[in-house]
């Protein structure tokens, strides 16, 4: 019983050590503040075949992604049209 009380209290000691140290060393330099998050923008948007729309939010940059990705897909299957225009997908002549 008199060793465990005896351990016990070299531990106290030694984390109190610690704990003193840790407070005496100079507080860390002023972190920069973090970069201000992105503001969001909601919109309704409609998908097909549904009649409830949908709250998307993102950031401008999504959005402006997204109308790029929608412009590109509108363009390649346009292309895609254009390009086979007079080909018969049957197979005759």
């Amino acid at each position: 019983m008199k060793r465990r009380h005896i351990l016990s209290l070299v531990c106290v000691a030694l984390g109190g050590g610690l704990v003193l140290s840790a407070l005496a060393q100079s507080p860390p330099a002023a972190e920069a503040p973090p970069a201000p998050a992105a503001e969001r923008i909601c919109k309704r948007v409609t998908a097909t075949g549904s009649n409830l729309p949908k709250r998307v939010c993102a950031t401008a940059e999504e959005w402006a992604a997204l109308d790029r990705k929608g412009r590109e897909g509108a363009e390649d299957f346009d292309r895609q049209r254009r390009e086979s225009v007079g080909v018969n997908p049957v197979g005759g002549s």
